[in-house]
């Protein structure tokens, strides 16, 4: 990835199929959809509680 172009992209591309293969989703209501103002809140809400991850990439 490193030195590449679009290495936030496909950094971000693999971080996304990690995340919602742990259970995250994009967004609360519509697990299917991404929050169509960020692509990088990720929400997981379970018996215990709700838990907010917010990604950056910086290049």
């Amino acid at each position: 990835l490193y030195g590449m172009k679009q290495a936030g992209h496909v950094w971000n591309c693999t971080l996304h199929e990690k995340m919602v293969y742990w259970g995250f989703t994009l967004e609360p209501q519509f697990p299917t959809t991404h929050l169509k103002c960020e692509h990088c809140i990720y929400y997981c809400k379970d018996e215990y509680g709700t838990v907010v991850c917010a990604i950056h990439v910086d290049d």
